[in-house]
């Protein structure tokens, strides 16, 4: 009986593997935020019924970067297109830490944890953009 066709095993080099990880992981994370929005906008669809509309993207980006993460993880994976995908984040991010620092009183406790969350997810998406480049 004749054996399926197996592709050689290839090493993985430290870039490919930190950019897999990175993706893999901001994937579950914006694919979990996706599915609790979107459960929190069906379950108060009179208040927030607007994240059932807008979350099936979110859900779909980290899908997306899920599945870019794992192919570089088994070694078919191009960094090219998660770096492409990583500068969603990256970019609303940036737009989040502009106009919190625009229109904020930087005084308050909520306003600070929501620009240090923004600023850590800016700054993750960089370096996963720049580790995914280099793949």
């Amino acid at each position: 009986m004749p054996q399926p066709y197996r592709r050689p095993p290839r090493s993985r080099s430290g870039t490919e593997t930190a950019a897999g990880v990175l993706g893999f992981t901001y994937g579950l994370i914006i694919g979990g935020a996706g599915v609790a929005g979107m459960l929190w906008g069906i379950g108060d669809f009179g208040e927030v019924g607007w994240l059932a509309l807008l979350c099936p993207f979110v859900i779909a980006l980290g899908v997306a970067m899920l599945r870019n993460g794992w192919w570089l993880l088994k070694g078919d994976g191009d960094g090219g297109r998660l770096a492409q995908l990583l500068f969603v984040p990256a970019g609303l991010s940036g737009i989040a830490i502009g106009s919190i620092i625009a229109q904020a009183d930087l005084s308050t406790d909520s306003i600070q944890k929501q620009l240090t969350g923004f600023i850590v997810a800016f700054v993750l998406a960089v370096i996963g953009i720049v580790v995914a480049s280099r793949t």
